[in-house]
């Protein structure tokens, strides 16, 4: 039943086979996560967080490595159930290995390595601004003091989804405190950087 093509029932039938015996379960239903693009990510994901980190970690770091382009991308997004450190090797194996936008989009979305950030750093000049947005996401996880001048430098983007998420990152870290994103604001000399900021600084104090 979890081989069919009824999506619904198939889904269902794969959650029952893990709850009977998610170790013997996985081996089977990792190449159907990979290859049902109609079975929803999210469902998917508390399917194997209800299995356990200890048992999806390495079948899914393996099927992730060893997946196609086509269907790297939901693995990759899946990694986030596995044990942190086996993310975490998993997602910097990736992104030295591929090309591929998708792919690489999917990776830093779950990318939560403060030791190697100089990759994360590297991909805010991809040409790729998708990319571009998802490495200063990644900074504002991850990123130090040394990140602040990096995501000022992204608030003249020619993209404003990568100003706003810089503005919103540079926000985040820990270093940035109110008064210290007040005065990154006045320090702008573009009147874009300076509204955006002005943006952030709003939602901010909102969210206070």
């Amino acid at each position: 039943m979890a081989e069919g093509h009824d999506a619904a029932l198939s889904l269902a039938a794969a959650r029952a086979l893990m709850r009977i015996d998610a170790r013997r379960a996985i081996k089977l239903l990792m190449p159907l996560i990979a290859a049902h693009e109609d079975w929803s990510l999210s469902f998917i994901a508390v399917m194997l967080k209800e299995a356990g980190a200890d048992v999806v970690s390495e079948p899914l770091a393996r099927a992730a490595l060893a997946a196609a382009p086509k269907y790297a991308p939901s693995l990759v997004r899946l990694l986030e159930t596995a044990h942190a450190h086996v993310c975490i090797l998993t997602v910097r194996r990736i992104l030295r290995s591929t090309n591929n936008t998708e792919t690489i989009i999917a990776a830093l979305r779950v990318w939560n390595d403060p030791e190697d950030l100089e990759t994360a750093r590297e991909f805010l000049r991809d040409d790729r601004w998708q990319v571009r947005v998802q490495a200063v996401r990644a900074l504002g996880r991850t990123g130090t003091e040394e990140d602040e001048q990096l995501l000022l430098g992204a608030l003249a983007d020619a993209e404003w989804w990568v100003r706003y998420r810089a503005a919103q990152s540079l926000a985040t870290l820990p270093s940035v405190s109110s008064e210290k994103l007040a005065r990154f604001r006045e320090g702008q000399h573009a009147e874009y950087a300076r509204d955006i900021l002005a943006q952030v600084i709003a939602e901010r104090r909102l969210a206070t």
